[in-house]
């Protein structure tokens, strides 16, 4: 089985590499706008509360800081890994978290804030906000079979399509028996079905499969903390 693996490894590591140096070199450029309250454990609508707040991150470093209309100039903000920290021009500093799903979030005097990149704005945009696609609960283990190619990597938010990094994969299921290949070598690993997941297993790393709502197959692994993924889609 490890023997098998060694390609499907070699994929995930390479694609976990990859999206991990796109995220940590995504900018955080652009107007910022708040979109969430988070306060005892309910997820609240910033308009019902009264709260209109945006933020401008610019390319110079500068920062913007506008609520209920009102624009306040002479902030700035700077970056460390997925950690965005804005000062505003009162010297208040405010440090955000880049999270997987593409948005910032904060803690404020008890609340969590959530910010999410307006449309149109470079930065994160410009590489490709995921969207989210729920699994199916759902599934059978004829459900997988069939011939699917992978398109696009997702990692904190960020959708990458496989091509802009160098890489293929191509995955044939047949009852539970994977066929993976890079267009140059090919392994044939062992799926077993848990709950809704065709899961390959290895010295206690599970990869798995999950199919989702629009059709596409996930593979899944956990590096670092971060979930990376590669999305195939059924082929033609």
């Amino acid at each position: 089985m490890k023997r098998k693996l060694t390609l499907l490894l070699a994929c995930l590591m390479a694609l976990t590499m990859a999206l991990t140096g796109a995220a940590e070199s995504l900018s955080p450029v652009g107007t910022w706008t708040l979109t969430g309250v988070e306060a005892n454990g309910e997820t609240y609508d910033p308009a019902m509360l009264g709260m209109e707040i945006t933020m401008t991150l610019n390319e110079d470093g500068t920062a913007e800081m506008g609520m209920s209309g009102l624009v306040e100039e002479g902030g700035t903000w700077s970056v460390e890994g997925d950690v965005v920290t804005v000062i505003d021009p009162d010297g208040e500093e405010m440090p955000m978290t880049l999270t997987e799903d593409g948005s910032l979030r904060a803690e404020q005097d008890g609340m969590g804030m959530i910010f999410t990149l307006s449309t149109g704005d470079e930065g994160q945009s410009a590489i490709g906000a995921a969207a989210e696609v729920a699994v199916l609960e759902d599934v059978a283990l004829e459900d997988f079979n069939g011939e699917w190619t992978a398109t696009h990597g997702l990692a904190m938010g960020i959708e990458v399509p496989l091509e802009t990094l160098g890489l293929a994969m191509d995955v044939s299921i047949d009852n539970g028996y994977i066929t993976i290949s890079d267009g140059t070598n090919s392994d044939i690993v062992k799926g077993e079905l848990a709950e809704n997941a065709l899961v390959v297993e290895e010295s206690g790393v599970q990869m798995p499969f999950y199919l989702r709502e629009d059709g596409t197959l996930s593979l899944a692994m956990e590096q670092s903390g971060m979930t990376i993924e590669i999305i195939f889609e059924r082929a033609a």
